[in-house]
């Protein structure tokens, strides 16, 4: 299909537009039988798979946490149809962040907790009106985590129990969805009683705690005392109820037991003594039914059984006495579905089942014994969705399945047996989305644990999405990773069974590519790594049983691989890391048994790398936490004894190394904010190639490059003699930022997300005469810019497709690479697509206007072939890229022609000495 930014008719029709795959899909195909792999899951009941959590309604959609094995734990958003897409990569990598505590707001708004490696476990907001997240409330500034957590919502207000930086102890917060934070006057003594409250009239909050009760309209000033500790202490369990608040309390006279409050400081007082005297009646599950409260309670006489109250005296009373004498039933899981209360009992002849009741003297009834006997069914999961009752149950024939009914026997029945028999597909999470659908997850044995949705028939029962995509599920493969360019090749490091994890090269055919060199003969193979292009050649670490973990180049044939040096002789060698290319040397950390780990270098014109700087005298070695370039210069983050993170300057024509910044908190600096030791018109660039660099110009220099943004996605990229990079200002939050290395035009380009919210810029990359970065818009949520450095010439990339002039941004931007003159290879979702993949994206602006080609998905349905590490060779690119036949292995994009290929399949290449 094909897109344009301009209407002209001229453009080549959507199907000559389409990347195509060549016919090595059917050769594949055989390889793959020769190979005896057959595309597809398997059966064994012990499949990895996403495990959704914490499922809530948003807007149209329900939203979930959910770890696809690729980004770890992250939030993914399910509709009505079944189309499951993942929402927002907080953190990625193997953790995620891990979101939870989601709750659900008027207007779309869905607060939660996550915890990143920036801020740590804190509070965040997704809005599903313009699909964008963003941090609502750093509430311990930095990496350590406050412990938010929500405890109520109301309207668009919400209440927060979470640390602050000024006593490092819990308080309560009220908090807006627009990000407006305040201080409670609400004390929290301990976490073990966490403060409770629900809503009130007027947008208000009743909160109680283990020491008395508040109400509060999420202001300081606009919080009283209702009751203090005098009066009752362990307040919980609310409850809204008409026009009060129902809670359990306990005090000295009566123990704990049911109270009422209207809000007044008089207004609260006990409802009913149900155990007389000082005994606590076992107050329990109180649920909210709309214009009556069900809890359980103990009398004295009848045990645990289901009581009712509207808030008054008179309307307290037992509802049933389930189990005979003083059994106890224990009711729980309170769920109203047409006109009954449906819950959870066991009378002690028939085991727990579910029941109903309308409340009436005669009214409760066991709806269905689905295991006979004395152990039951033990129902959980119990919702309401279009007028009967769902829920989770064991039974005898169909063992752990959703059920359904209507309030009676033969209106009960199993929705559907999806894993046939007396197997357990383990459903849990039931979550009516507006009546439209009914969404749940559970383990067919086939795909593990994942999302299912139903419209209330066994038909209309299925699969929402596959989400976890891990190596125990896809086919073996060769794993392509570390793709350098070097003059028109590309080099990796690949794995085969023959010699295991060794360096591969490719001309982008499948002649051309093949292993350079066997250098740890034997399956275990040399794990090449860290391929980094330097003067001419490609220089990476690897292990081999002479030598240990050493330093190596390559010209990309076998005659020309070699070992640099053996700077450690022995088993372990030096263990060089951190290859860092910088003009015509390349620099390195490595262990020589002497000096400890220090910084080495290798230049073009010595044989031999040399120690560039040894910045811990003795065998102790230094703690490097990242080598950068920056302005034709190395730049080092250190982490001496005393562990805060120091930053050092590498002085080449003086060989030394200086530490420029003590003490580097690892959080975004302000550039506006930052503290001059000197005149303000030293000029950072300047003092660097003058060798007079010194603290005045680090604080600029730190903030251009911030700790691991290279890991991030936001690494500095510069444009003629300006350098665009991604920072944090308490007035913008997080974004895009431009300097020419001095303070004075050190600038922010464009506030993206207006005010102190984030649009978090990442994937930064410079093309002729603008820059292209991704960032998230208040409506658009991550999508693709442009800029040419000024705020007037940064805006969004908009297609128009030609068939029906809808015009769409480019959404989910994950990594960029260009071929000359002016094509841009996107790995990014896919515009118009209903599943909106992260597939591979043609993007051309030689007509003036943006022209958009995409290639069809390696994987059909809403999963993702993953393309990422883009490299330019020649006039391709090479990639690497997954699908059910081939695994994970290295392909090849032609622009011109828009076809794609596979390039190499593990082990299926000779080796060349």
């Amino acid at each position: 299909m094909e897109w344009s930014s301009s209407s002209a008719g001229t453009r080549a029709t959507a199907r000559a537009a389409e990347i195509a795959l060549l016919g090595v899909w059917s050769l594949a195909a055989s390889l793959a039988v020769a190979q005896g792999r057959t595309p597809g899951k398997g059966s064994s009941t012990d499949v990895p798979s996403s495990s959704p959590q914490y499922l809530t309604v948003c807007g149209d959609r329900v939203l979930f946490s959910a770890d696809n094995g690729v980004y770890g734990r992250e939030l993914w958003g399910v509709d009505t149809a079944g189309l499951c897409r993942l929402a927002v990569i907080l953190e990625g990598g193997p953790a995620g962040g891990n979101p939870r505590n989601l709750v659900s707001l008027e207007g779309g708004n869905m607060p939660f907790v996550a915890e990143t490696s920036d801020y740590g476990r804190e509070l965040w907001i997704w809005n599903e009106a313009t699909q964008s997240c963003r941090i609502l409330k750093d509430f311990m500034p930095g990496p350590e985590s406050s412990d938010a957590s929500i405890i109520t919502v109301h309207g668009k207000k919400f209440l927060v129990v979470a640390k602050n930086s000024a006593n490092d102890r819990h308080a309560v917060f009220g908090v807006t969805v627009k990000g407006m934070v305040a201080l409670l006057p609400i004390p929290v003594v301990t976490l073990v009683d966490m403060p409770t409250a629900c809503p009130f009239a007027d947008a208000s909050f009743i909160v109680g705690s283990n020491i008395g009760l508040w109400l509060t309209d999420g202001s300081p000033e606009g919080t009283v005392v209702l009751e203090d500790t005098d009066r009752f202490a362990q307040a919980g369990l609310m409850t809204p109820v008409r026009d009060k608040v129902v809670f359990r309390a306990k005090d000295a006279e009566h123990g704990r037991e049911l109270w009422t409050t209207d809000g007044t400081p008089a207004g609260a007082h006990l409802i009913q003594d149900i155990f007389p005297g000082p005994s606590d009646s076992s107050i329990g599950e109180v649920t909210d039914l709309g214009d009556v409260v069900c809890f359980q309670a103990d009398d004295g006489t009848h045990g645990l059984e289901l009581w009712v109250t509207d808030g008054t005296v008179e309307g307290t009373r037992l509802a049933a006495d389930i189990a005979p004498d003083s059994v106890p039933s224990d009711p729980h899981y309170f769920t109203r579905a047409g006109s009954f209360i449906f819950f959870c009992a066991n009378d002690g002849q028939h085991g727990t089942e579910l029941y109903r009741s309308d409340l009436t003297a005669n009214g409760t009834s066991l709806v269905a014994d689905l295991v006979p006997g004395p152990v039951g069914s033990q129902p959980w999961s119990l919702v309401e969705f279009r007028g009967r009752l769902f829920f989770c149950a064991t039974s005898q024939q169909y063992g752990e399945e959703v059920f359904v009914t209507d309030g009676t026997p033969q209106g009960t029945r199993i929705l559907k047996d999806i894993v046939p028999g007396v197997g357990h597909s383990g459903p849990d999470n039931l979550t009516n989305l507006h009546d439209s659908a009914l969404i749940f997850s559970c383990n067919d044995v086939i795909h593990g644990e994942e999302l299912w949705l139903t419209d209330g028939t066994a038909a209309g029962t299925r699969l929402a999405a596959d989400l976890w995509m891990h190596e125990k599920q896809r086919p073996a493969s060769s794993r392509p990773a570390g793709l350098t360019a070097l003059a028109g090749r590309v080099m990796f490091a690949a794995t085969d069974p023959d010699h295991g994890t060794e360096l591969w090269v490719s001309d982008g055919t499948n002649v051309g590519t093949h292993v350079i060199a066997d250098l740890n003969p034997g399956p275990e193979g040399s794990n090449p790594r860290e391929m980094t292009a330097s003067h001419g050649r490609v220089y990476f670490a690897a292990d081999t049983s002479g030598l240990g973990s050493e330093l190596w180049r390559t010209d990309g044939t076998g005659q020309g691989t070699a070992a640099v040096a053996d700077l450690a002789p022995g088993p372990m060698g030096s263990q060089p890391r951190m290859l860092t290319a910088v003009q015509d040397s390349l620099y390195f950390t490595a262990d020589d048994g002497v000096t400890g780990c220090e910084l080495w270098r290798c230049g073009p014109d010595v044989t031999s790398p040399t120690l560039a700087a040894e910045l811990t005298p003795g065998a102790r070695g230094s703690s490097f936490g990242e080598l950068f370039e920056l302005w034709g210069q190395l730049f080092l983050y250190v982490t001496p004894a005393d562990g805060d993170l120091t930053l050092w300057w590498y002085d080449s024509a003086a060989g030394t190394a200086q530490c420029i910044l003590d003490s580097v908190p690892m959080t975004l600096l302000d550039a506006r904010e930052g503290t001059q030791e000197s005149d303000g018109s030293v000029s950072a660039l300047g003092a660097i190639k003058s060798g007079r660099l010194g603290k005045s110009s680090a604080l600029l220099v730190k903030t251009v490059h911030p700790p691991h943004c290279e890991e991030n996605g936001t690494r500095p990229v510069t444009l003629g003699a300006t350098t665009f990079f991604v920072n944090h200002a308490r007035e913008y939050g997080t974004e895009l930022w431009a300097t020419d290395g001095t303070w004075a035009d050190t600038r922010l380009v464009a506030d993206v997300y207006p005010g102190p919210g984030s649009s978090s810029p990442s994937a930064l990359l410079a093309v002729d005469d603008r820059v292209f970065f991704a960032a998230e818009a208040p409506q658009d949520g991550r999508i693709l810019y442009k800029t040419d450095g000024t705020t007037e010439g940064t805006s969004s990339v908009l297609c128009v497709r030609l068939s029906t002039g809808t015009t769409e941004p480019i959404h989910r931007v994950q990594e960029s690479c260009y071929l000359p003159p002016n094509i841009l290879i996107l790995a990014a979702a896919t515009p118009f697509s209903p599943f909106e993949d992260i597939e591979l994206l043609h993007l051309d602006w030689g007509g003036g206007g943006y022209t958009l080609r995409l290639a069809p998905s390696l994987i059909e349905g809403n999963q993702s072939a993953r393309p990422r590490e883009l490299t330019a060779v020649g006039n391709a690119v090479c990639f690497v890229a997954e699908d059910p036949i081939y695994g994970e292995e290295l392909w090849r994009v032609e622009p011109a022609t828009m076809v794609s290929r596979i390039i190499s399949e593990g082990g299926s290449a000779a080796v060349s000495r």
